[in-house]
């Protein structure tokens, strides 16, 4: 039998993660549900994101996630995700490399931008999500880091 070059391969969506603390009027002046998610389209994305303060930044995606943890336990993991040739795309590709983690898939030069999801905190603690992502490619994420 011939070695493996990987433990392990996620294939999953790639998605960044943006956490941001909120009050009710920037929701309310996004139209955004307490405690729900949407899907949003690029224009929309930018418009919000443009009205926010200091976010956090991270890499994300449920696959990745599992597959960065497994890397940092010593496996041998690759992963393929969709990102496109932008600087949430390099930003990503930056960040599941420097967790060890093989990530070889080529980025898209045309079509949507890198999947991106912006959770507004509040100071309840309880956040309003949207995702913008790759349609027809991905499918909902889970919040994660790779630091």
């Amino acid at each position: 039998m011939t070695d493996a070059k990987y433990d392990v391969l996620g294939i999953g969506n790639a998605i960044f993660d943006v956490l941001v603390h909120a009050d009710e009027a920037f929701l309310a002046k996004h139209a955004m549900t307490k405690g729900s998610m949407a899907l949003i389209d690029e224009a929309r994305a930018a418009a919000i994101y443009r009205d926010m303060g200091p976010a956090t930044e991270m890499s994300g995606g449920s696959g990745a996630n599992t597959i960065v943890g497994l890397a940092s336990l010593g496996a041998r993991a690759a992963y393929v995700g969709k990102v496109r040739d932008d600087q949430i795309g390099r930003m990503y590709s930056h960040d599941i490399r420097a967790a060890g983690v093989t990530f070889d898939t080529a980025p898209a030069t045309d079509g949507p931008a890198t999947g991106c999801r912006c959770c507004p905190r509040r100071s309840d603690a309880r956040s309003s999500c949207w995702r913008r992502i790759w349609r027809r490619r991905c499918s909902r994420a889970r919040r994660g880091r790779y630091r």
